[in-house]
Order: C-alpha cells, then structure tokens, then sequence
C-alpha cells in the first residue's frame, strides 16, 4: 500500500493478498467524499457492517471497516476488532486520516514534507537506504527501534493503538492513541479472575473470529503450548483435522520436531514436518535478508522465511500462538529477575564469581535455546555496563559479546540517557510493558508480517485479541507469581497434552545458529560507523564458529545490519 499527497494531486498503489471477498474485496474504496485503502483483517465484520447505514454495504471486510469510519468518524476505529493498517481521505473537510491496530500486527510508516505526506505499509521509501547511524546504533543494541523512532530521512512509524489526522491544506497533524495495553494489577481485590471457564470463553470467541476466510486455514505448531492449545480450539470449532506445520531441523538440539508430534496426536491434528538442514538454512539466508525491508534482528526470521515457503504452496491463513507469553508472562527473564537484582547489588563479587563459572567443566557450553553460559555471559554484560537499563542489554542481539562494549562506547549522550538504569527496571511491571509495547510489536511482530507475506501467507494471533487481553491484564501480578508458569493457558493444555510436552523446554521456531554459520561465508564488513572493526567482528565469527551461543546471536545481527549498509553502497 503507498500513498503520496502533494498539492491537490493524490497518487494510490494497492495490492492485496486476496483472502475474503476474492473478487469483490479490491481497494481503494470510494465511498461518496471518501477514499480509504486498509491493509489486513477485520474479525467483528458482521457487528460493523451490522452498524452502516447504507443497505448493501460492500463486501470485503476493510471496504466496510472505511465506510464505518466514515460514517461515525475516525475515533470509531476503537471498536474494531482486528490487524489492519491504512488511510482514510476525507475530501470534504481536506482531512488524511492514518490509523494502525491496537497492537501493531500491521506496520505502516509515513513521512512528512513540506509540501507532501507519503504512507506506505512498508519502509521502501526511495531514500530508505540512506545511512542512518544512530537508528541502526539503536537496532544493533537493542534489537529494534524504540516506539517514536524517527529514521534519518524523516520517515516514521505509526505507533500501534494510535491514529494521525493531518490537515491537507496546512499539513498540520494530531496523533491520539485510542488503545493501550491495559495495566495489570498488584493484588485483585475480590472473586479470583483465574476462571478457567471464562478464559475459554474469550479464547473460543477469538480464534472462531480468526478462521474468518474463503480460502483454507491451516497452524504453525511449534513444541511449545500455546500453538497447540490455538491447533486444539480451532480444530474444536471446525469440526475437523486442521492441517499443521512445523519444522524439523536434522541432527540438532533444536529440534522440536518429535513433541510437535506428541502434541499433534493429543490434538488430532494432521501434522506435516518441513525437514531441513543447516546446509539448506544457510543457502536461504540471503533470500531471507533480501525480503526486508528494513534490518529484522530476530533470527526466527529465518525459520519463519523456510517454513512460509512450504506452507503458503497450499495455504494463504495459518494461526499462531505468538502473544501466549505476553498475556501471562511467559518469557524466562520474568523468573530471573530478582536474581538479576540481587547480582547488581554485589556486582563486583557476582561478576568475579559468574565469570569463575564459566571455567567450570558442569556449565561449559552445550548448544540449547537458552543455555547456562548464554546466561552467564548475559549477565557479565549487564554488570560491566550496571548503568544502563539491565533488560535492554539482557535481550540485546550483541549481549554477552565484546560487540556490546564497542557498541555502547558509540552511543551519543542523549541515547545514552534513555537507556540509564532506574531501579523498576527489575519490576515485572516494567518487563511486561517492555515485552508488549517494544518487542512485541517492533520485532516479533513485524517479523511475523514480513516473513509471511513475502511467500503470500497471512499469519493470524487469537491470542491477541483485545477482549483477550482485557480479560488476561485482569489476573493479578500476585496471583501469576504464585501459579502456574502461563496460569490459565497451562490449566487448559493440561487437559489434552502429555507430561512430555507440558514439561519441554521451549525453542518455538529459532534456528539452530551454530550449524548454519559453519555454512556462511564471512562477510566483507562495513559497519564502522556502529563502532565496530572488521578485526572485531571477524573475532566474533569466529568465536561463533567455536560454538559461542552469544557469537552466533550477534552473528546473525550483524550479518543482516551489514548487508543493508551494503544497499546504502550500492
């Protein structure tokens, strides 16, 4: 989707991937003095289209959600329930309308001239590759851009729950955000809300929404629950054996292959493992770079890229459990907090004594999703830098490298000053946000988007729905640190999977690294301007080639940051 406005004139570029309303679904839409043009889904389309006033509304789902939003005004967009992101032109009263779903499964950028406004729904400006050094500072430490990020040319993203109105003829703008994340709460005061009951009620009601589609829908099941538990719902709802995928990586500890399989025969489901090897990984990397559009960090990417080409052969719609984690606190680093706490407030002797664990023969590295000594060299970072935020730098694609040091000896004062460490870094309240409002919609997400839709295969999160979420926010902080890790999802997948899979170590879809650099040619390095020397990076290839778990991370980082400054070159 691409949008250019300049003076009077208006130039629109649509292309859809065709899921709902086959023939009759294709955008812009005009709507009397309204132009609109909305990339994604709507899944509450008949409580929409229920509410137009016209008696044959259109028959795509975003033709109706613009006609909507033309009817009862932009701040409507707080009742749809959906991924979508687009524009809406109000010519009467000169007035774009730019808006982005409540928690940004769908990316959209703009840039503001003087005497133009460009939209896109991907950051493929003409000037996109123009070297960006403090954004691209930014990415490699953190591993994304912060929400509000501002690219070097002027290009900026929409922050998700949010929506801009931007005068046409004084360019002037007004941005509200009309959803957040809701805040969950210390203790709950009254009736406990972990009802199993209920949370299956919202969780049926949103994947029933989800399987919305005139085309089939099949799974992505990883080895982890919560993709099962969506396979299990969706398969209920049916009536039938859902067609699943998930990959199987040869000969590696990162293969999840056989609990997939344990979990697809509790299910029911039809179950299709996509076997590859590091080798066929490694040739597909540069594909997988070349597909974004702008450097993606998170090295799923390449697991997401392999197992999109398989599935979209068949398949346009495949549901996913991505969003279980950040409903109920699922990532391993909530649990570690407090030790991580604990070890900043003894930071000398912790460091001497993690980095006197490192010699130990018991926790010499052994390739897992999260191995000890990836922890351990984690930590050291944090510590040598224990003035900067400690979980930033524990989830930084350079942690526990020398990369991390040379990197933050760049940073410029002002950045620096986002990052200093504030004691509620350590709170779980500030880790869920962190999660939910950077992470998730800056890197898992727009990873999610990027890798599928390059193959045509739309990828769809039940449990992202907003009512979702609401409910989820409502169990209190107390009550997830005393239950059950993922309180209400495991309650349900205790129902139908094995002890085996409840009890796996979870890898979802990450790559085994170690094996695909073996097969990777080092590449000629240009990423100076990060700090960082050929001399330096090239240790850390090599250190990856020694089988450094960290090394490999940053490995895939720099490798991807480093062919995008090779676009600037060219």
């Amino acid at each position: 989707m691409e949008l250019i406005i300049k003076n009077s004139s208006v130039a629109i570029g649509f292309a859809r991937l065709a899921i709902r309303a086959l023939e009759s679904g294709d955008q812009p839409h005009e709507f009397l003095t309204w132009v609109s043009a909305i990339n994604g889904e709507l899944y509450n389309q008949k409580k929409i289209e229920s509410q137009l006033s016209v008696s044959s509304p259109p028959d795509g789902d975003m033709q109706i959600l613009g006609q909507y939003l033309s009817e009862y005004g932009i701040e409507a967009i707080a009742n749809a329930d959906g991924m979508f992101a687009g524009f809406l032109i109000d010519q009467t009263n000169r007035k774009l309308h730019i808006f982005r779903d409540k928690v940004g499964e769908k990316p959209l950028y703009y840039r503001l001239s003087e005497d133009h406004i460009e939209v896109m729904s991907e950051n493929a400006f003409d000037d996109s590759y123009i070297p960006d050094h403090k954004s691209n500072t930014k990415k490699a430490l953190l591993g994304f851009l912060p929400d509000k990020s501002k690219y070097v040319n002027g290009v900026q993203r929409v922050t998700p729950g949010s929506y801009i109105t931007f005068d046409l003829d004084t360019f002037g703008s007004e941005e509200k955000r009309y959803w957040e994340w809701p805040t969950r709460p210390n203790r709950y005061k009254g009736k406990s809300i972990t009802d199993l009951r209920l949370f299956k009620k919202f969780l049926y009601a949103s994947v029933e929404s989800r399987l919305a589609a005139d085309v089939p829908i099949s799974s992505l099941l990883s080895g982890g629950i919560d993709s099962a538990v969506i396979t299990k719902v969706a398969q209920d709802i049916l009536g039938y054996p859902l067609p699943a995928f998930t990959l199987g990586f040869k000969n590696s500890n990162y293969d999840e292959s056989r609990v997939a399989r344990l979990s697809a025969k509790a299910i029911g489901c039809e179950l299709e493992i996509v076997e590859i090897d590091s080798k066929t990984l490694s040739r597909l990397t540069p594909l997988c770079i070349e597909s974004m559009t702008e450097p993606i960090l998170d090295t799923a990417c390449l697991s997401l890229f392999a197992l999109g080409q398989v599935v979209s052969k068949n398949f346009k719609v495949a549901l996913t459990g991505d969003g279980g984690d950040e409903l109920f606190q699922g990532y391993s680093l909530f649990k570690n907090l407090r030790s991580m706490e604990l070890a900043r407030k003894t930071s000398r002797l912790s460091r001497l004594l993690l980095q006197l664990t490192l010699t130990l023969p018991a926790l010499r590295f052994r390739e897992s999703y999260i191995s000890q000594t990836m922890k351990v060299e984690r930590v050291i970072s944090i510590l040598k830098h224990y003035e900067l935020n400690p979980i930033a730098l524990a989830l930084s694609p350079l942690g526990g490298t020398k990369l991390i040091d040379n990197v933050i000896g760049t940073l410029s004062s002002d950045f620096s000053d986002s990052l200093r460490f504030s004691p509620e870094h350590f709170s779980a309240r500030y880790l869920e946000n962190y999660y939910r409002a950077e992470i998730l919609p800056h890197l898992y997400l727009e990873k999610a988007d990027r890798m599928s839709m390059i193959h045509g295969l739309e990828l769809r999160a039940p449990f992202l729905s907003p009512q979702l979420i609401e409910f989820a926010s409502q169990v209190s902080q107390n009550q997830i640190q005393t239950g059950k890790r993922k309180i209400l999802i495991r309650q349900f997948a205790e129902e139908f999977l094995p002890s085996e899979v409840l009890n796996a170590k979870k890898h979802g879809f990450s790559p085994p690294l170690l094996e695909i650099v073996k097969h990777l040619e080092e590449p000629d390095w240009n990423l100076e301007y990060l700090g960082l020397t050929e001399e330096v990076l090239s240790r850390n290839w090599e250190s990856a080639l020694a089988g450094n778990q960290n090394a490999s991370y940053a490995a895939w980082a720099t490798l991807v940051l480093n062919s995008f400054s090779n676009k600037l070159i060219s």
